[in-house]
């Protein structure tokens, strides 16, 4: 769990298509054992279609690149569940 919520703690922000910024979540949290970042897109914000996700740590630095491809018509709650498994090697 300390694992889980040391990653939550570490996304600082998620970007758009390389622009658009996102710092403001509907859910950044460990539920049921799980990373879950949860997030908001509306029309206002002039984005039509998204494909690129990226989540930043507080430095700025990339944590995870997505490529997708998600129409945006009147706005979208995108969420990520991230498994995270502890293991000795």
């Amino acid at each position: 769990l300390d694992l889980m919520k040391f990653t939550s703690n570490k996304i600082n922000y998620v970007k758009i298509n390389d622009t658009f910024i996102i710092d403001t979540f509907i859910t950044k949290d460990v539920i049921d054992n799980k990373v879950v970042i949860e997030y908001s897109i509306t029309k206002d914000s002039g984005i039509s279609e998204i494909n690129k996700v990226d989540f930043y740590d507080i430095d700025g630095n990339i944590k995870s690149s997505l490529n997708v491809y998600v129409p945006i018509v009147e706005g979208v709650e995108l969420k990520h569940i991230i498994n995270i498994k502890e293991g000795v090697i």
